[in-house]
């Protein structure tokens, strides 16, 4: 990857008092930093229990439109708004690192040169 200066893109986190409770929490309890996507598998779950307890079922046909109502009034410890668009299932604002991996003495690791900020639709690169 890094002999063909390959960039690629992956999710970022803004940072928000959630995402720093968060992590500080997992790491407190697993003595080291979540995985990638931790912060968004842990959101995911609230939303769920928090439709569920709406609900008062797990009824998958009765859950679906109350987990977007839940959803649109969520924030949660991936930092962003966690309103899923109807019409594709996707979130609403999405944020991303840009990424290229480098040399770091003896090895290779991935060098973030940029974020896109679904929020204003803005890329930005810094010493790409």
């Amino acid at each position: 990857m890094a002999k063909v200066h390959l960039t690629l893109t992956t999710l970022y986190t803004p940072a928000s008092p959630q995402g720093s409770q968060f992590a500080s929490n997992f790491k407190s309890v697993y003595g080291t930093a979540p995985e990638p996507f931790s912060n968004y598998a842990y959101d995911v779950a609230w939303i769920a229990l928090l439709s569920i307890l709406d609900a008062g079922t797990d009824n998958a046909t009765a859950l679906l439109p109350i987990v977007l109502v839940v959803s649109d009034h969520f924030f949660g410890s991936s930092g962003t708004p966690s309103y899923v668009l109807p019409s594709t299932g996707s979130q609403s604002i999405a944020y991303f690192a840009i990424d290229t991996e480098v040399l770091n003495g003896t090895s290779y690791v991935f060098n973030q040169i940029g974020l896109y900020d679904g929020a204003t639709n803005q890329v930005t690169l810094n010493n790409p």
